[in-house]
């Protein structure tokens, strides 16, 4: 799996990656990622996991920056669940983001944390990801819609000038 979240808990709960990815302008992002819950061990009781999602500009490897889009999935409780497919399409980035490389991050918000040596809360939970996609949406390029919009106008035209 390409990570375990645990939940409540803001090291073993977070993950954060800044990409290559420099920012342009009018750029829309499509998230995708297979999600289950996991519960550790069957005493914490199976909580809903939640598995909320930032993505920043302006940070490094120890700062997220700036959000810019955030959300969340509900992967649902269980213990060891099949992976499920989640995904969000046209995260749109500010004009301020331009030139900034993109980041990402997730957080596991369900639980608190307790650590697993003592007496665990019943809202505790662990959720794994994976296969995480994060790419650029499709914008069209002018030239096809232009080029769209004048045969279009042209078969109106056709369609007129038969008729009359």
């Amino acid at each position: 799996y390409a990570g375990y979240l645990w939940g409540g808990d803001t090291t073993a709960g977070y993950a954060a990656q800044t990409t290559s990815y420099v920012i342009q302008s009018g750029d829309a992002f499509n998230l995708s990622l297979l999600g289950a819950p996991w519960t550790f061990d069957s005493s914490w009781g199976a909580a809903d996991a939640t598995v909320h999602y930032n993505l920043y500009y302006g940070g490094d490897a120890t700062t997220m920056g700036t959000t810019f889009a955030s959300g969340f999935f509900d992967l649902g409780s269980g213990n060891s669940s099949p992976l499920t497919a989640f995904s969000i399409s046209n995260l749109t980035a500010p004009g301020a983001a331009d030139g900034q490389i993109l980041g990402i991050a997730f957080y596991n918000s369900s639980g608190t944390g307790a650590d697993n040596a003592s007496t665990a809360a019943p809202d505790h939970s662990w959720l794994y990801i994976d296969n995480v996609s994060l790419s650029v949406a499709p914008v069209p390029e002018p030239t096809s819609a232009a080029l769209l919009g004048l045969g279009t106008l042209t078969g109106i035209l056709a369609l007129r000038r038969r008729r009359a």
